[in-house]
């Protein structure tokens, strides 16, 4: 991602430790803060159509592109992507 200058991507990864000091990271934190987003940053409504664009989809990473695993997954976790309100 650096390498790609996307360290906006980077700034909202939250790198900790585990009780036995391996890492954990944890995506989407709010940059500077200990605090999860409360929805994907980089995922955004397109006013014309009804539906979402991911903004970073050309160097997302691996964990967004499984995402969500199935609808059901989707509901769960509240992606707007897949909102059953609509």
């Amino acid at each position: 991602m650096k390498a790609l200058g996307r360290n906006g991507i980077l700034d909202r990864v939250g790198k900790f430790k585990s009780q036995e000091g391996k890492p954990i990271y944890r995506i989407w934190m709010k940059p500077g803060k200990l605090e999860l987003e409360e929805a994907c940053p980089f995922l955004t409504k397109v006013p014309t159509e009804n539906r979402w664009s991911c903004r970073i989809h050309d160097v997302k990473p691996t964990i967004c592109r499984q995402y969500p695993v199935s609808r059901k997954h989707a509901n769960m976790t509240g992606c707007p992507g897949f909102d059953n309100k609509k």
